[in-house]
């Protein structure tokens, strides 16, 4: 089974975004510039919830997987943020936007834990790309919190 488990992690990553760009495609009122992309699994405002929550909810579970029984093996410390995220995107999906400070709470949640996972990961791997993991969503988080810069 391990070889199979390692191959989780990107079938997770491929998932989640095929499941957020099908989303996209199939609303026409969707707009990076004025929605969040929770607002698409909205189960009252949004036609693509089911395909949106679903979809972030099986990454999480692949993510889960691969963090378990992947991971931990080389990288017991990311394996731990790594498992824990994935938790957190399936409780986003599980409990969308109608949920109102539950759904903030672990989105809040995920966006910290997914940025601590790429440093946990750089230091345990010696391996730079977590940092430009890490670099790259800090600057989502400024863009997000002061998009005139």
């Amino acid at each position: 089974m391990l070889g199979f488990t390692k191959i989780l992690g990107v079938v997770g990553v491929i998932i989640a975004f095929t499941g957020i760009r099908i989303s996209i495609a199939l609303v026409p009122w969707f707009s990076f510039y004025h929605n969040a992309l929770s607002d698409l699994g909205h189960c009252l405002k949004s036609e693509t919830a089911p395909i949106f929550n679903l979809t972030l909810m099986i990454a999480g579970f692949l993510f889960v997987l691969y963090g378990t029984e992947d991971i931990r093996r080389r990288f017991p410390k990311t394996s731990f943020f790594l498992v824990f995220s994935g938790l957190i995107l399936i409780l986003i999906g599980g409990f969308d936007e109608v949920y109102g400070v539950i759904h903030f709470s672990v989105s809040v949640l995920l966006f910290h834990f997914d940025r601590i996972a790429s440093i946990i990961y750089s230091l345990e791997a010696k391996n730079k790309l977590g940092l430009c993991c890490f670099y790259n969503r800090f600057l989502e988080l400024v863009n997000v919190l002061a998009p005139d810069l």
